[in-house]
């Protein structure tokens, strides 16, 4: 499991976000990875949408 704290300026509270994996990584790069595949996953919805 991979805890991340994101303080944005301007917010009372931090974001906390947490993400349970069973790869065998370092957090850093635990934390690259999903958010490539995050990012991956918004151009693929994107394609969708564009040829509805």
């Amino acid at each position: 499991m991979v805890a991340k704290v994101e303080w944005h300026p301007g917010e009372l509270y931090p974001r906390v976000w947490f993400i349970v994996t069973n790869l065998a990584r370092d957090a850093d790069r635990v934390v690259v990875f999903y958010n490539q595949r995050g990012t991956a996953e918004q151009y693929i919805e994107e394609g969708k949408n564009a040829v509805k």
